[in-house]
């Protein structure tokens, strides 16, 4: 359309709508052009891909270019022959032109790479993992081994001692025990306490035998049934109960006392000689079951807690 030609018939506002008409009607053919564009090439063609955008955004700066060109020229005209009303009609048509302009160029999310994909991905994982644990650390509060754990603090402050924490690796009954004794420096090791506890085992069978049960009959053991036990426990790391506790006790002729949370402390091997052993007993300390930590001296901090 030549807006120039525009002499005759009709005031200047409706020559000016006419032009307004004809530039959104050619607005949306070239988004039905570029759409068309589009689709012909490849999503994984990222070559292709930025000579189309290149393209498109050139031919969209150049539809753009021309219509400003056609409404200054036809105001250029009205303006000769209708100077009061060119005024307004120009600045409206140039708003609505403007306006117009802005959805001629389909809206581009920005490019996210495959680097930040990953980071963004990692990033919403710790999220979730730090809301985890807060959540866990909220629900250990209400939980079993929270309050057995407080119980068995409580009554070790009373005596002005504090849990020392044994790793849970079936050794913690005789590594608790070996801390009490002042650790390596006594010349022992938990190689050495499971030899001495199977031994005193082995030599007092009616002693300890009753106490132990086969957990493949679930009947006493018999005589070869608690020999491969007294084996396992000299030479596999198998978890150690208070028959155990009992069998170090006398090993050692020392007496060692259990705290627990509830009930009164176990006490083996009453009137020995030397300081008595103080390690603690939990149920609920650990998922696969129960567990032994030995004791130490309170500090200022345990008793801040």
């Amino acid at each position: 359309m030549d807006p120039t030609s525009a002499d005759g018939g009709g005031d200047g506002e409706d020559k000016m709508a006419a032009l307004l008409a004809n530039h959104k009607h050619e607005k949306k053919e070239l988004q039905g052009k570029i759409l068309s564009m589009k689709k012909s090439i490849s999503k994984t063609d990222k070559k292709k891909k930025k000579e189309l955008a290149e393209q498109t955004d050139k031919m969209e700066h150049e539809l753009q270019k021309r219509h400003a060109e056609e409404i200054n020229a036809l105001s250029s005209v009205l303006q000769k022959q209708h100077p009061e009303a060119a005024a307004e009609d120009t600045a409206v048509a140039v708003a609505t032109d403007a306006v117009e302009n802005l959805s001629v160029r389909e809206p581009r999310e920005p490019r996210v790479t495959k680097a930040q994909r990953r980071r963004d991905k990692k990033a919403e994982q710790q999220r979730e993992r730090e809301r985890a644990i807060a959540e866990q650390e909220v629900a250990n509060l209400e939980g079993p081994r929270h309050l057995e754990t407080e119980a068995i603090r409580a009554r070790l402050r009373e005596r002005s001692r504090a849990i020392h924490l044994i790793p849970s690796d079936g050794d913690c009954l005789y590594a608790a025990v070996l801390h009490q004794l002042g650790g390596t420096s006594s010349g022992l090791s938990v190689g050495s306490l499971r030899q001495r506890t199977a031994d005193e085992l082995t030599k007092h069978p009616d002693e300890y035998k009753p106490f132990l049960t086969d957990p493949a009959t679930g009947d006493m053991y018999s005589d070869e049934g608690y020999e491969r036990y007294c084996r396992l426990v000299a030479d596999t790391n198998a978890w150690g109960g208070m028959t155990e506790v009992a069998a170090l006790s006398a090993a050692l002729d020392r007496t060692i006392e259990v705290v627990q949370a509830e009930g009164a402390p176990v006490v083996l091997g009453d009137g020995r000689p030397g300081n008595t052993l103080l390690i603690t007993y939990h149920r609920h300390m650990y998922g696969l079951g129960e567990h032994y930590n030995s004791t130490r001296a309170a500090t200022a901090e345990d008793e801040d807690e």
